[in-house]
């Protein structure tokens, strides 16, 4: 975007015979220079004088911001039925217009939707005015909803006596992850695992989910 550095008027009275702008190693002799392909290191503060014959002005400055082109983006990809969170670049004194899939709305800059699905999958995009800039965009982020695996089956060998190992075991998912969590601190990645030398203590639930393009199923649960 393109910025006007406006006139600053010195202590010399008109016609001014020469002006002269400058900000780290930026100089003109023009009246209203123009800087093109503005950046931000072209925001700071600009310093003026007029000059006519052997008269100079004080020095008269003027104040640059510069904001960089707005970026959106999402805390994607997720599972279903977790919280999408979006994201764009702050500006100060915007407002802010999103739009996405199933008809979601928001003017936050930082909007959040709970318990996403599949079909919320899609191109979120915002339009953002600001008192500088104008109207920005659409500026879009692509959000990716992943789903979540199904759940296995749970089983065991119970019921076992004092002393017998007990066998634990979860129907297959290809190419899965198991997370088996159960009485007395037992935890096992192990699809089928087995607990030796059983106790008392090893009676009550254990429960088994499995993680698959990281996103776990819910548990399944098997009492021995």
């Amino acid at each position: 975007m393109t910025r006007l550095i406006r006139r600053a008027i010195g202590n010399c009275t008109y016609p001014k015979s020469g002006v002269s702008y400058s900000k780290d190693g930026f100089v003109s002799n023009q009246r209203n220079p123009v800087i093109s392909n503005t950046g931000i290191l072209n925001q700071g503060s600009y310093n003026c004088v007029v000059i006519m014959g052997q008269c100079t002005s004080a020095v008269s400055s003027t104040s640059v911001s510069v904001v960089s082109i707005p970026v959106a983006s999402n805390n994607g990809p997720i599972c279903a039925g977790q919280q999408l969170v979006l994201n764009v670049n702050s500006i100060q004194g915007a407002t802010y217009t999103w739009i996405g899939p199933n008809g979601f709305t928001s003017t936050s800059a930082t909007p959040i939707k709970n318990n996403m699905t599949l079909s919320d999958s899609g191109n979120y995009s915002v339009t953002i005015t600001s008192p500088g800039c104008g109207t920005v965009g659409p500026i879009s982020t692509l959000v990716l909803v992943k789903p979540l695996p199904q759940a296995p089956v749970a089983s065991s060998s119970s019921p076992a006596c004092v002393g017998d190992n007990l066998q634990l075991n979860a129907s297959a998912s290809s190419g899965a992850t198991y997370n088996w969590i159960g009485p007395n601190g037992f935890v096992s990645s192990q699809q089928n695992p087995v607990r030796i030398n059983s106790s008392l203590l090893f009676a009550g639930t254990y429960s088994v989910s499995v993680n698959l393009n990281g996103c776990s199923s819910a548990p399944a649960n098997t009492s021995v």
